[in-house]
């Protein structure tokens, strides 16, 4: 992945825990809401939370590639040195689950986006 990627998931990280952080400490609403429109505001909550919580696994999975590329390399080298032979090229590559949380940290921002929405048009009516 590019630097371009990395920056766009730590922009989207600070924002959604800057957010999340600011819907955490909104006063209670004075009027009491239905409790549709409370689940809504739980479930913007919840995919938000997921979201960050995503983000960060896919961050990490970017700050150990390059402990993963050094271990490899490191384990190719000495099988080199003991094997008397060139060094075959060192390949790494990121975990599955980095391609998986990497689509939910764009998803889960954006479906709690929409919830928000839906949640302050619900309060309007």
């Amino acid at each position: 992945m590019s630097s371009i990627t990395t920056d766009r998931e730590r922009l989207t990280a600070f924002a959604s825990v800057g957010f999340l952080g600011i819907l955490l400490s909104l006063p209670p609403v004075s009027t009491p809401l239905p409790l549709h429109t409370r689940l809504v505001f739980l479930s913007a909550l919840v995919s938000l939370s997921l979201g960050c919580l995503s983000i960060a696994i896919v961050l990490y999975d970017h700050s150990m590639l390059f402990e993963r590329v050094k271990r490899q390399y490191t384990e190719e080298s000495t099988s080199a040195l003991r094997e008397r032979r060139p060094h075959n090229v060192v390949a790494v590559y990121f975990p599955r689950r980095t391609k998986a949380f990497s689509i939910a940290s764009a998803a889960f921002p954006s479906l709690a986006l929409f919830l928000l929405l839906t949640y302050s048009f619900l309060v309007l009516i």
